[in-house]
């Protein structure tokens, strides 16, 4: 299953992720998020520096809980130059405030897909990562 703003790949993925370790970060504070949710304010999309401009989804205490996929940054840079009439010069904001989270979820993947080798150990067994799931996005300013 992939959704359209956070995969596999946005959770636990070699390509944005330097170790296993640094994906166990993420996974505890989405533990820590998850479980008080109900009283988790918005947070904050910020255009990552190291992983090719994709957005990472920060606590307001900085703690990234994922990557957004690469379908959103490509969203958002044809939504800019769609409104520049089709040529290139608008350009999404690099930091968004106000995302909302509705709650999170298990996604699951068979030890047999594709995507496996592309993800960190143990998740590349498994096939089982906490994933959050974003019920509202904020109005934005392209410049």
């Amino acid at each position: 299953m992939q959704r359209s703003h956070i995969d596999f790949n946005c959770l636990a993925g070699q390509a944005l992720y330097g170790s296993e370790e640094d994906v166990e970060t993420v996974q505890n504070s989405l533990r820590t998020v998850a479980a008080r949710v109900a009283e988790t304010g918005p947070m904050d999309l910020i255009a990552s520096k190291n992983n090719k401009g994709l957005y990472e989804l920060r606590t307001d205490d900085g703690n990234v809980i994922s990557m957004l996929s690469k379908k959103v940054t490509d969203s958002l840079f044809a939504i800019g130059k769609r409104l520049n009439n089709d040529s290139p010069g608008l350009y999404p904001p690099r930091t968004f405030k106000g995302i909302k989270l509705m709650d999170f979820c298990t996604m699951v993947v068979g030890e047999d897909a594709s995507i496996c080798h592309m993800l960190h150990s143990p998740w590349d067994d498994q096939g089982i990562i906490l994933a959050p799931r974003i019920i509202g996005y904020p109005w934005v300013n392209f410049n």
